[in-house]
């Protein structure tokens, strides 16, 4: 049988890395063993990770009953195989085992515009390590975080990050202090749009911004006794969702 001609290899480097780029990303990585010249190609492509759907878990070896929630394993093995630079990174997880190693892994990374870690509800509320919004995060425009903790436990002055580049800003289920919080917002010299929910101890909103414009505030723990907006003065949009005032 005659073999057919491989017209993809023909393509130059550039086609041929916008090919892998819009695979998925295990589909990309098995690109690798195709032949020596593929090995490197989606390596040094900008890593553009969508793991927050159940449709992604799967096709990575999710179980039915654990669709929604990418395994550590599978994490780390995205994370070794590419050593190119992170565009987006966005999973929906477990935390437990082997959380501590893949979040040190992404620490040591850059990422360049979106970081989504979405955590299980109702599980331990794992610690970020502090170099994945400082070094790695530097770039970060969109941060989203759910179910995690920011800062040391029960320490109100631990230190915040300035995230220079965050535009959107969302905090749902997260463990931080008052005045880390009210600090971690004050430092986001672009920050436009601000999403607050089921955030523990939340009792004031009290902190200035020049340039946020849209906030939402959602079924905060504890009534809120205080909420001032005069620290904001291009706000345009605020929203209370099951908020005792």
């Amino acid at each position: 049988m005659e073999e057919q001609e491989d017209r993809i290899s023909l393509l130059p480097d550039c086609l041929v890395g916008t090919i892998v780029s819009i695979l998925p990303p295990k589909a990309a990585a098995r690109t690798m063993v195709l032949s020596h010249r593929w090995r490197h190609i989606w390596p040094s492509l900008p890593l553009d990770l969508n793991l927050d759907t159940d449709s992604d878990a799967r096709f990575l070896g999710a179980t039915d009953s654990d669709a929604r929630f990418l395994s550590a394993k599978s994490i780390l093995s995205i994370l070794s195989s590419h050593c190119g630079p992170i565009r987006r990174f966005c999973v929906t997880t477990l935390a437990g085992v082997g959380t501590c190693t893949w979040l040190q892994t992404l620490a040591e990374r850059r990422i360049d515009d979106t970081l989504v870690l979405r955590f299980a509800s109702g599980m331990q509320h794992h610690p970020l390590p502090r170099s994945l919004l400082s070094s790695a995060g530097v770039a970060i425009r969109h941060l989203d975080l759910h179910c995690c903790r920011l800062g040391l436990p029960n320490n109100p002055y631990s230190p915040v990050q300035t995230l220079q580049h965050v535009e959107y800003l969302s905090l749902s289920d997260v463990i931080i202090s008052e005045m880390a919080l009210h600090r971690m917002i004050e430092v986001c010299p672009v920050l436009s749009e601000l999403h607050l929910s089921m955030i523990d101890g939340l009792h004031r909103i009290c902190f200035h911004s020049c340039t946020l414009t849209t906030m939402s505030i959602s079924r905060p723990y504890v009534p809120l006794s205080e909420f001032f907006v005069s620290g904001t003065p291009a706000i345009k949009s605020i929203i209370f969702s099951y908020v005792n005032l």
